[in-house]
């Protein structure tokens, strides 16, 4: 589970679900600037992080502008505020990446209530479409990245879509639900945790609830890359963050899947 590799004929699907609601105005938790200032910044540092991880060299010398189309991954970008769920990036990107290009689209409005079961609604059913059409056994799963500022949310519903994207098959394993939280009331720092009480706000536990258990692959590149000790089998991919710099390094595990999956050589050239 989790082994394949992306080829131009089994692209990589990263989703992403952006909270843009009033939320993000405020200040991160430890008061490093607004909330939504530092989630555009770390979206860059996603940018960098996975040129990074694509500039590795080849045998031959040859470099990435004779290689078209060599790690092709469809980026679906959700936003959620103002009452409602939309649609604000959609687009193949194909190294080298620019995400540099559409890095102001994904600015947090910071306006509005949050809507997150509408988002993650969406988001279903862009990866049943997907599945759809890339079902074959050689395909990687889903990555879904949700970045939230809210404090509560009262909706039991998004538990349950939350478990439904997570439940769709594929052949390589199920979506993987990756839950970033910047939530200014619990003074916790939370980082994949094993067990449901370590969260002590009711949304978190919601979130927590709503994360994928992290696999054996991501869990050994968790711990090798980033210092993290995991050593429970149910730890999740959900995380409290409280400065930029755990920011970041969340948006880096996430960048770490498709390293981790990242085409052999022998398959750049098919």
């Amino acid at each position: 589970m989790y082994k394949n590799h992306i080829r131009k004929v089994n692209p990589g699907l990263l989703i992403i679900t952006l909270d843009q609601s009033h939320s993000m105005s405020e200040s991160m938790p430890n008061g490093e600037g607004s909330i939504a200032k530092n989630v555009a910044d770390a979206i860059k540092a996603l940018e960098e992080y996975l040129e990074y991880c694509y500039s590795y060299e080849n045998p031959n010398g040859i470099e990435f502008e004779d290689v078209p189309c060599y790690m092709p991954i469809y980026f679906f970008i959700v936003g959620y505020g103002s009452g409602k769920a939309y649609i604000i990036y959609e687009e193949w990107i194909n190294p080298p990446l620019q995400l540099g290009s559409f890095s102001d689209v994904l600015y947090p409005v910071a306006k509005g209530d949050p809507v997150m079961i509408n988002a993650f609604n969406m988001v279903k059913k862009k990866v049943e479409h997907w599945k759809t059409v890339y079902c074959s056994s050689e395909d990687l799963a889903p990555l879904i990245i949700n970045v939230t500022a809210v404090d509560d949310i009262s909706d039991p519903e998004i538990e349950t879509i939350a478990k439904d994207i997570m439940q769709i098959q594929f052949p390589d394993g199920n979506p993987i639900l990756f839950n970033i939280h910047l939530a200014s009331k619990d003074n916790s720092i939370i980082e994949y945790p094993e067990d449901e009480p370590r969260c002590q706000e009711t949304f978190s536990k919601r979130l927590y609830a709503s994360s994928s258990v992290i696999n054996e692959d991501l869990k050994n590149r968790i711990q090798h890359f980033f210092s993290k000790r995991l050593c429970g089998e149910e730890s999740r991919m959900f995380v409290n963050v409280k400065n930029p710099r755990s920011l970041y390094m969340s948006l880096g595990v996430a960048a770490e899947y498709f390293c981790a999956h990242r085409p052999r050589y022998k398959d750049i050239m098919d």
